[in-house]
């Protein structure tokens, strides 16, 4: 995936689950030459977007006070980015605060751990416990953090064309 295919995928991806903070945010980075080189100090294989916004969270979250921290529920924050574009606060606290940005991109790793991954491998695990006839064994070897190990603790739902197209364990607990 090109540089800026990456940043288009992280920016709609975002926007799709929900997150329209950083949504904005990447779209912004991936329009400035200055935030994406940071971002690309990124280990080999990293997400760079995971790990340039974790940093600048990271940092809010440690007590650095600026007018990004409007933004972030997580501190505080009430302003939406439908009422204020955030990209402005952002780039002004990553260059107020490079240096520790740059130390923690380069030298973090994402664990991306989470149950959505489970929804991808749901119908194939069904399928094997139904040839099988038999109640579904695994053994995780650390990936996951346990959480394809109670796969069959969630209730997933697929959709195609707008239209729910199955409907697996409804009366699991939501979330």
């Amino acid at each position: 995936m090109s540089g800026a295919d990456y940043w288009t995928f992280f920016t709609e991806d975002a926007k799709r689950t929900g997150s329209l903070l950083y949504s904005r945010l990447a779209a912004g980075i991936g329009r400035d030459e200055e935030l994406k080189s940071i971002a690309a100090l990124a280990r080999p294989g990293q997400p760079q977007a995971n790990l340039i916004l974790a940093a600048v969270h990271f940092l809010l979250l440690r007590g650095a006070d600026a007018p990004l921290k409007r933004f972030y529920p997580t501190v505080g924050g009430t302003v939406s980015t439908d009422a204020e574009d955030p990209v402005p606060d952002f780039r002004a606290f990553v260059f107020a605060h490079r240096k520790q940005v740059e130390q923690l991109v380069a030298t973090r790793v994402t664990n991306t751990n989470e149950v959505g991954r489970s929804a991808l491998l749901h119908p194939g695990f069904r399928m094997a416990a139904a040839q099988a006839a038999a109640p579904l064994a695994l053994i995780e070897i650390g990936p996951s953090a346990g959480l394809n190990l109670i796969w069959d603790s969630y209730g997933v739902r697929y959709q195609r064309d707008g239209a729910t197209v199955a409907a697996i364990n409804e009366n699991a607990p939501a979330g």
